[in-house]
Parts: C-alpha cells; sequence; structure tokens
C-alpha cells in the first residue's frame, strides 16, 4: 500500500534520507524537499564528504541538514547509523521515513535493520 507523506513541520520533525551522495539525484531532491517543510533532514551517503557536500550546499540554503555516512550494505554498520542519528535527536519529537527504494541494498534487509534499531531505541525511550 503506498501511502502520501505530508513534508510540513507540522507532521515531520526528522527525516533520515539515504542515496543523497550526488546533488540533483532523486535523494537529494526528497532530502530538499524534507528540509524546505521544516524538517530536519539526515543525510546519509556511502562517503561523509559527498553527504557533507549535500549538507553544506542544503545549510547554504537556510535549510536544517545534517551528514552521515554508512555503507547499507553492512547491516552492523546500520545499525549503528541509527544509533548515531537517534543519539542527535531530540528524540520527543521526531519521526523517521523510511525511503526503501533509495537504498539499492534494501533486498538484503539493511533498511529493514536500519528501521527495527530505530523502533527499538524509541520504545527503550
Amino acid at each position: 500500500m503506498n501511502q502520501a507523506v505530508t513534508t510540513t513541520s507540522a507532521h515531520l520533525r526528522s527525516v533520515v534520507v539515504t542515496g543523497v551522495a550526488r546533488g540533483g539525484q532523486l535523494g537529494d531532491v526528497i532530502a530538499r524537499r524534507f528540509a524546505a517543510g521544516g524538517a530536519r533532514v539526515s543525510i546519509v551517503a556511502r562517503s561523509l564528504a559527498d553527504a557533507s557536500a549535500r549538507v553544506t550546499e542544503m545549510r547554504a540554503a537556510g535549510l536544517d541538514a545534517h551528514a552521515f555516512a554508512c555503507d547499507l550494505a553492512d547491516p552492523d554498520a546500520t545499525v549503528a547509523l541509527a544509533g548515531r542519528i537517534l543519539a542527535s535527536e531530540d528524540t520527543a519529537n521526531w519521526t523517521v521515513v523510511t525511503l526503501p527504494a533509495l537504498a539499492e541494498v534494501n533486498d538484503r534487509g539493511s533498511a529493514k535493520s536500519f528501521a527495527s534499531a530505530c523502533a527499538a531505541a524509541t520504545s527503550a525511550t
């Protein structure tokens, strides 16, 4: 079932977007749209340099973005990423939106590992 996601700050406080290594590609466009709607966006790319480049561009436009690096093909690294992102958030007011179509390795379960780690962390608080 497909469901539309509202990108206004009243609905989304924090969003994690993967696949944002290159400017102008789908992940970059989606991240910018969420940020323009008022969300804090965590940009994830395999390379911290790539993620940081997108964040620099977004911050120059006045958007709230933060860079993270992770190889989503590595389930342990993916779970660790969830912990790092959650540790940087105000967990009283956050939402994780997974965009599995952007994760090339989704069929190996990494996006599920990330979502599961986030769910486990929030149920513990």
